[in-house]
């Protein structure tokens, strides 16, 4: 289980929509305001609308005469808590000729406050996921290389350890740690397996554990826990 990549997968598809959701709304508020006509209005009354836990957030009621000489009160559809303006206030509008009951208060915030919001976050997830991606594919080509031209060695097993930095559905992942003494020279060097879901076996006291090493640098290696692998 390659935990790295299938976070990097979700983040990239959740940014992408975000991303996607944002491009969509930039278009449709340009289109809107290619036809919109500019009055000024005022606010004639709030309305708080209760939220989830109780954050609730304040609507406007806004009295305007459009260029047909009738005087509408309608309800702005974005809202503020706490609100950005009260009864009383004269504000700049929008409003759509062919449907003078959408309007929008004719300010930077509210007018692109969405996108700005749904097109950053797209950007911070996507750039992520696709981040997690990369290094992902980038270690599948360093095992891939190592396993067809590494050195392979027979390690002995010394333990597995949970890694709590990272979860994948509520569950931690783990990491094989082994030990190789080298027959030449006496060294001993430690190794440890990418993250493995679920919990790999113990394996048996004599079942040495493949670790394949690059030949050139001993600090790229890869641990060969597939025999560990649970049988479903």
């Amino acid at each position: 289980m390659n935990v790295l990549k299938w976070v990097g997968a979700v983040f990239a598809a959740f940014g992408t929509i975000l991303l996607i959701v944002g491009i969509v709304t930039v278009l449709n508020q340009q289109s809107f305001l290619r036809r919109a006509v500019a009055v000024p209005g005022d606010v004639v009354a709030m309305h708080y609308r209760a939220g989830p836990r109780n954050r609730g957030s304040y609507y406007l009621d806004v009295r305007y005469t459009a260029s047909d000489g009738i005087t509408r009160v309608v309800t702005v559809q974005s809202a503020s808590n706490p609100p950005n303006f009260k009864a009383g206030d004269r504000v700049p509008l929008f409003y759509d000729p062919r449907d003078p009951s959408h309007i929008q208060i004719n300010t930077f915030t509210q007018l692109w406050i969405l996108p700005l919001i749904l097109g950053g976050l797209g950007l911070i997830f996507s750039g992520l996921g696709y981040t997690f991606l990369g290094r992902s594919f980038l270690h599948w080509r360093k095992v891939r290389w190592l396993l067809r031209n590494g050195q392979r060695i027979q390690a002995t097993f010394v333990g597995m350890e949970l890694n709590r930095r990272v979860s994948y559905n509520g569950a931690h992942p783990w990491k094989i740690l082994v030990r190789w003494e080298n027959p030449l020279t006496g060294e001993v060097k430690d190794f440890t397996s990418d993250d493995l879901l679920p919990k790999p076996r113990t394996p048996r006291p004599d079942e040495p554990i493949d670790v394949y090493v690059d030949p050139r640098d001993d600090r790229r290696y890869t641990v060969d826990a597939s025999s560990l692998k649970r049988k479903k």
